[in-house]
């Protein structure tokens, strides 16, 4: 399924401006792509329908990037280790790889920790909104 198939409030014309706006480096760059000025994608830009689109757009585009970033995590962490066990690696590059790997387990230990608070909180709050519509 094409990307310009999800918008029905909007014309072809900025749906395919829609897609330019996420892909293009600039917004010249997206009005040019569809052929239209920058006047007119600002003034689409203030339409409900267009900006709520776009978002819509953007969201979608930003969960792909995180989705591939997520999946290189691994990789990155194996890079990582592979400079602290090079015996070509300085010591300079071999102590900065080990300070990301502390801080990056550091923070994804604070993350977890967090996640799990929060869980233990809504099931209290749950379990307290369960108690007052008896």
């Amino acid at each position: 399924m094409s990307q310009t198939e999800n918008y029905q409030t909007i014309s072809p014309k900025q749906a395919r401006a829609i897609v330019a706006m996420v892909e293009e480096p600039t917004l010249e760059a997206a009005a040019d792509a569809v052929g239209i000025s920058r006047a007119t994608l600002r003034r689409w830009q203030a339409n409900p329908d267009f900006a709520s689109a776009l978002a819509t757009a953007r969201r979608a585009a930003m969960g792909e990037a995180t989705s591939l970033l997520a999946s290189l995590t691994v990789k990155a962490a194996q890079t990582l280790g592979a400079v602290l066990d090079s015996e070509l690696a300085t010591a300079n590059h071999k102590i900065r790889a080990a300070q990301a790997i502390l801080e990056n387990a550091r923070a994804a230990i604070e993350l977890d920790e967090l996640a799990g608070r929060i869980l233990e909180l809504e099931r209290l709050e749950s379990e307290r909104e369960g108690r007052r519509n008896r």
